[in-house]
């Protein structure tokens, strides 16, 4: 539905990164993973569905400084009035 809206070609189960920005090329997977297969998306809006466990996990390098977070709930106007629980047989019926 987002491809639709933003009018954008949408490529699903991509398993690399575009091998080519003129026309846009990916590598998806294509009959349950059995093969691949390159396509185009030729839409100036482009929306990629990348495959599960197509790019691995990088580790980086860095520091962080742990800061202390102390959120503040406003108060939401729900009241529970009642509540009925069932107690017996139950009938799927």
């Amino acid at each position: 539905l987002l491809a639709v809206g933003l009018n954008a070609g949408y490529a699903s189960n991509v398993v690399a990164e575009p091998s080519n920005t003129s026309p846009f090329t990916v590598k998806r997977s294509a009959f349950t993973n059995k093969a691949f297969e390159m396509i185009a998306i030729n839409t100036d809006v482009k929306i990629i569905g990348l495959a599960k466990n197509s790019f691995g996990v990088k580790e980086q390098q860095g520091s962080a400084t742990p800061e202390t977070f102390t959120p503040s709930l406003a108060s939401s106007g729900i009241t529970v009035d009642s509540v009925d629980k069932v107690t017996g047989k139950v009938t799927i019926a």
